[in-house]
């Protein structure tokens, strides 16, 4: 059975409440970077060619999921639901891990009470989940210019330096490395969502990309990238993000969409 992400209700909604805290922490280096990133996403996201033109190179050029059948390795779709929730959920931590490491180094530990601690713990969360799918541990890095730290991002997911997706996809299938990806991307966004009501991820093309690849339904994946409340408060984005984090690792677990999904909305969804 793949580890829960957080022991109980209670638990997570205890050590939710210190996250608020932190949020604003960590974002606070990252504001005025992520709103550049955000700026004309609403154009682009409105026309599928426009998307399919705006996809990074990084992404479409990306080969760390594609696992040729005829060596023997999981066919497309065939992983456990505890794999593809573990992946899912491995993805969510590392890029939870990476933006927070960014903001400690952009700071002093001094500064963000609470920080280092919640970091410690977020890696030993990766060091079990990684050891549950017999994966590499994926480690965080120091990007190279703070003011290209998401296009760095997107880069070091797709180019897989530690050969974490890579394994995913040969010891469990290709669909669990999507789902790793998609994962990785809507952890590092989540605390900048939360600071920043009423924009959208800046990584909602990626996001849509490996939605699609593995094969997730519409009404789970797209609150991950939609426009928030504008006037929504912390607490209000996080409980937000913490039911769309369990929907889809619900979703993964068991094969079916959430109560809260549209009726008949699978967009090819999985088993």
């Amino acid at each position: 059975m793949v580890p829960p992400l957080h022991a109980n209700a209670a638990n997570r909604l205890a050590r939710a409440a210190a996250f608020v805290a932190i949020v604003w922490a960590v974002a606070a280096s990252f504001i005025a970077l992520e709103l550049a990133s955000i700026a004309g996403f609403d154009r682009l996201l409105g026309n599928a060619p426009m998307r399919a033109i705006a996809l990074p190179n990084a992404v479409r050029d990306s080969t760390a999921c594609n696992v040729p059948q005829s060596d023997g390795h999981p066919p497309r779709g065939d992983a456990t639901r505890d794999a593809d929730a573990a992946a899912w959920l491995l993805g969510v931590k590392a890029g939870m891990h990476q933006q927070m490491s960014q903001s400690l180094a952009a700071s002093s530990p001094q500064a963000n009470p609470g920080l280092q601690q919640t970091l410690s713990q977020t890696g030993q969360e990766i060091d079990r989940l990684a050891s549950f799918l017999n994966v590499p541990r994926p480690v965080s890095y120091t990007p190279r210019n703070n003011l290209d730290a998401n296009t760095e991002f997107t880069t070091a997911v797709e180019a897989d330096p530690d050969g974490t997706a890579r394994a995913i996809a040969v010891t469990h299938a290709e669909d669990a490395c999507h789902v790793y990806k998609l994962g990785a991307y809507w952890g590092y966004a989540m605390m900048i969502r939360i600071a920043l009501p009423g924009e959208r991820s800046a990584f909602a093309i990626e996001i849509e990309h490996h939605a699609s690849k593995a094969g997730l339904p519409h009404a789970l994946w797209r609150p991950v990238v939609d426009r928030t409340a504008s006037n929504a408060t912390a607490e209000e984005l996080l409980a937000e993000s913490i039911q769309i984090t369990d929907a889809i690792t619900a979703h993964l677990r068991t094969g079916e969409a959430s109560a809260g999904g549209r009726e008949g909305d699978t967009n090819g969804g999985r088993r």
